[in-house]
């Protein structure tokens, strides 16, 4: 939020400042920043496909109707209009997001603007920020799937374009100085498709975006990325997509910039794909600063649980210090979009996604 926390004491924690306060009398927001990592949940899981043949047309069609049947039963509209709900309300100056998702039903003709969006997460999240008070912030997308297929549509097939990603969201008091997006050579084997000379293999794509950001003398590198999550945890998959991340961080980072690093890892604190990050001189926030158990996953695939089910922690704001003296200080770590809200025809409650979000108040000195 833009009102944050003074420092009232202050620790030396592993090199990060750590500090407790309160919100009054006059701050200098030039030195603090809030930062919020959140999946979004594209609204159905992926796991079924594995029982379905996708090279056979009729068994492609019927796993894609069980993907949008599932994604109406989780209600996007209702779930992202809470989400700008909380994101006008606390204000963060970055946001981390990850399974970013648009469905476009397409008319089979060379020109865009004939298709339809079924769809938009990223556009209808930043409307309805501004439309609750908030900002309009400035959006990085990562688009790293893209797949075509068919499913029935009011009692017929419809062709559609399924695309999912990252995005980076900056609130318009920041300069943005660089962007940069990679993805990642280890991937994860979905299954076959059916492509132009026979069948090809479908990898889930999976990769890494970087942001450098600027405000009065605070200069931040911001990094965001999402870990397979069909694999066991510590699985070697895990730890080569981490270890590239590491790389592209080294690659991109400024001397003497302070990183955030905004990541779902599907892996808990201290496994070795944490330990990855943490070798790379990050340090959790949660773990500096965190309020609560800070459990983040997760819900059941259709959100209509009511008692939470989070039993793990495997959603993360990671801080690197920069050089001295630009320090931060983590004011305080805790978790958001953790309330479910009333669906859209009152008949209960759905959660705003199967992850909670984590939000992390920084100040720099």
């Amino acid at each position: 939020m833009r009102c944050r926390t003074g420092i009232a004491a202050v620790a030396v924690a592993m090199g990060v400042l750590v500090g407790l306060g309160s919100c009054g009398g006059e701050t200098d927001q030039d030195s603090r920043i809030t930062a919020m990592d959140f999946n979004m949940y594209v609204g159905f899981g992926i796991g079924f496909l594995s029982e379905y043949d996708l090279t056979d047309p009729e068994e492609r069609a019927a796993a894609f109707s069980q993907v949008l049947d599932e994604f109406q039963q989780t209600e996007f509209v209702t779930r992202i209009r809470g989400m700008a709900k909380v994101i006008a309300a606390e204000e963060p100056d970055v946001i981390g997001l990850q399974e970013v998702m648009s469905i476009v039903l397409t008319r089979g003709t060379d020109d865009p603007s004939d298709d339809q969006p079924l769809a938009e997460f990223l556009d209808f999240l930043l409307d309805a920020i501004e439309l609750e008070g908030g900002p309009r912030y400035r959006a990085f997308s990562h688009v790293l799937n893209e797949i075509g297929g068919e499913f029935d549509l009011l009692g017929g097939l419809q062709d559609f374009v399924f695309r999912e990603g990252n995005a980076i969201l900056v609130h318009p008091d920041w300069k943005v100085e660089a962007t940069k997006e990679t993805l990642y050579d280890a991937l994860f084997l979905v299954g076959t498709l059916p492509g132009p000379a026979g069948p090809v293999d479908f990898y889930y794509g999976r990769g890494a975006q970087f942001v450098r950001i600027s405000r009065g003398g605070v200069t931040a590198g911001l990094f965001n990325t999402h870990i397979e999550a069909q694999t066991p945890p510590d699985s070697q998959l895990k730890r080569d997509q981490t270890s590239e991340l590491v790389q592209f961080i080294q690659e991109q980072s400024g001397v003497g910039d302070t990183l955030f690093l905004f990541a779902d890892m599907n892996s808990t604190p201290g496994s070795k794909v944490d330990g990855l990050v943490r070798g790379a001189g990050f340090l959790d926030a949660f773990v500096q600063a965190g309020q609560g158990d800070g459990l983040t996953c997760c819900q059941a695939d259709d959100l209509s649980n009511s008692a939470n089910q989070a039993t793990e922690r495997i959603d993360y704001v990671y801080v690197r210090p920069g050089a001295s003296p630009s320090v931060p200080a983590v004011i305080g770590t805790r978790l958001v979009m953790d309330k479910r809200v009333p669906r859209a025809n009152g008949s209960g409650e759905i959660w705003l996604s199967d992850h909670f979000g984590v939000l992390a108040d920084l100040e720099f000195p």
